[in-house]
């Protein structure tokens, strides 16, 4: 978890930059990061599951990643909204095309932030839900 945290901040920082041809490479590594979360996921479920649940807990993982994503969704429409507000007063064209490039700029540098700050959510509450357990030092 910590080197995929590590990849995904590297390439939530990488894309803020906006490269040329250079800039393809942060998704790339965002692509493939997302990629080893569906295996790794699917991985340690199928280990702690039983087979007569096994069905039922990858359907629920499925679901709970789309609601989400869904949601991930919704925040990221909220925060073009406010930057649409904010970036408006000061740009002299507000919604024309280079209005919109500085916003969806603007949005993308809140990214590793965001991240970030869920990632700690997430660290916290792994930790609070584990305390008592040995469960996550098992091998496999």
């Amino acid at each position: 978890m910590g080197i995929m945290a590590v990849l995904s901040m590297l390439g939530l920082v990488g894309m803020s930059f906006f490269l040329p041809i250079f800039g393809l490479l942060p998704v790339v590594l965002l692509f493939t990061v997302m990629f080893l979360l569906n295996f790794f996921l699917s991985h340690y479920l199928n280990r702690i599951t039983s087979s007569r649940q096994r069905a039922t807990v990858l359907s629920f993982k499925g679901l709970s990643l789309n609601l989400a994503y869904g949601l991930i969704g919704v925040l990221y429409s909220l925060l073009l909204a406010f930057l649409r507000w904010r970036v408006g007063g000061s740009h002299p064209n507000p919604g024309g095309e280079d209005f919109e490039n500085v916003v969806f700029i603007e949005s993308i540098a809140w990214f590793p932030w965001y991240f970030l700050f869920t990632l700690l959510a997430l660290l916290v509450f792994a930790q609070r839900q584990m305390r008592n357990s040995d469960e996550h030092k098992r091998r496999g």
